[in-house]
């Protein structure tokens, strides 16, 4: 498996996500409105078939360049995705490689951020191997 292909194709059935949803409060990646955007998000993961076990969104004062989001949320979060026997964690923002490997040590799954997930969504319906090449290429 690639790390761009981050759903062998049995979990893209089967697979149970849950969708974190960052609501920055202030700078560069602020949301206006976050339930939208968790609906929005929730919209991104039914488009491959991911089997959603669980949502949240939640302030964010800041972004920590460790994990994105702070360690009372990593935490807090640790049960849930436990619980729920969780296979892929979508973080609806831009995470760096960094942040992802941390998230995943955290929570002993698999992370992906948005852009990840629409390029997933892209591969998914590339037609053509020159659609999948791009795809590829822009991952």
């Amino acid at each position: 498996m690639k790390d761009t292909d981050f759903l062998a194709p049995e979990h893209k059935s089967s697979g149970a996500v849950f969708i974190v949803c960052p609501y920055i409060v202030k700078g560069v990646h602020r949301i206006i409105d976050p339930e939208a955007r968790l609906e929005e998000a929730k919209g991104l993961a039914e488009a491959i078939r991911l089997n959603i076990k669980g949502a949240e969104f939640f302030k964010q004062h800041l972004i920590r360049p460790a994990t994105y989001i702070s360690k009372g949320h990593v935490e807090d979060l640790t049960g849930p995705i436990k619980a729920l026997e969780i296979n892929v964690v979508f973080i609806d923002a831009p995470i760096s490689p960094v942040q992802q490997r941390n998230l995943e040590k955290a929570w002993n799954t698999k992370v992906i951020d948005r852009t990840g997930l629409i390029l997933e969504i892209f591969g998914d319906r590339a037609r053509t191997a020159e659609g999948r090449l791009q795809v590829e290429l822009a991952a």
